[in-house]
């Protein structure tokens, strides 16, 4: 079997596609990429769905058939992208007790009883990087604070494989100094100090903008009524500033060498 380029780590179905999915048709024009989302599955069975979930399921427009509706949407973008589709199975926040019963406790801090994910997490991902031991991995900073982007990244900060992050949409547009905060955050809590790889999309952006739009249930909720290729476009022209095309802009730590793949170079900017 084909070996494996990269491996793009979503905490929610739509995350890649939002925040670098010109990056990631990049990759899969080089080669197989996986797609791999971590909160995959639905509440436990007869388990009760809390008030915030009942309402973004009726506000997602999918009622109880939510994970069903996003899965399928998640195939339809991983196609756009030429990336195929990795489900690790974790519930998302929102179906995992009342812990995130609020939309201000789904940003905030993970849940001390909730720390033992990260570990499980970190299992899982060094289990998927023994059995793609070429692949570079992509994940998310955690910009915006939810709950699972902090998961991920804490357990992708593990991997001794090379690692990217991404810039979490639409979280990044929304305050123009959470990338800042986010930045110092990691680096006062971690002293993990990071660097910018400014990758050129242009010739992507066309597929990264069709994958987005795939994840219909979404995208009223998240981009709260704008256009999203409009938002998409004015974030990836800004990153590209007066060089002109469209970039999407990746993190990677200092301590560690670097040596760029081919589908991160030739065109991109760090």
């Amino acid at each position: 079997m084909t070996d494996v380029v990269a491996i793009f780590v979503q905490p929610h179905f739509d995350d890649v596609a939002w925040s670098c999915g010109g990056t990631c048709a990049r990759a899969a024009a080089a080669g197989r990429v996986l797609l791999a989302t971590v909160c995959s599955d639905g509440p436990a069975t007869g388990a009760p769905l809390s008030a915030l979930a009942v309402r973004l399921h009726a506000l997602w427009g999918t009622g109880e058939r939510a994970v069903n509706v996003r899965r399928g949407e998640d195939g339809e973008a991983a196609a756009l992208l030429g990336a195929e589709p990795l489900w690790l199975g974790l519930r998302d926040a929102l179906y995992r007790g009342d812990a995130y019963d609020t939309p201000e406790k789904l940003l905030g801090e993970v849940a001390p009883h909730e720390r033992p994910l990260v570990d499980e997490l970190a299992a899982r991902f060094r289990a998927l990087a023994a059995e793609h031991p070429r692949a570079v991995w992509v994940c998310p900073l955690g910009v915006g604070g939810n709950v699972d982007h902090r998961i991920a990244f804490d357990a992708a900060r593990a991997l001794d494989a090379p690692t990217l992050f991404y810039e979490d949409m639409p979280y990044v547009v929304r305050d123009g100094a959470a990338i800042e905060r986010r930045l110092a955050e990691i680096d006062l809590a971690l002293g993990l100090a990071l660097a910018p790889v400014l990758v050129d999309v242009t010739g992507a952006f066309a597929r990264r903008c069709a994958a987005a739009l795939a994840y219909r249930s979404q995208l009223g909720l998240l981009f709260r009524g704008a256009d999203p290729v409009e938002v998409l476009t004015r974030h990836a022209a800004g990153l590209a500033g007066t060089a002109g095309g469209r970039c999407e802009r990746l993190w990677r730590r200092v301590d560690r060498s670097w040596e760029a793949p081919a589908w991160c170079s030739g065109g991109a900017r760090s």
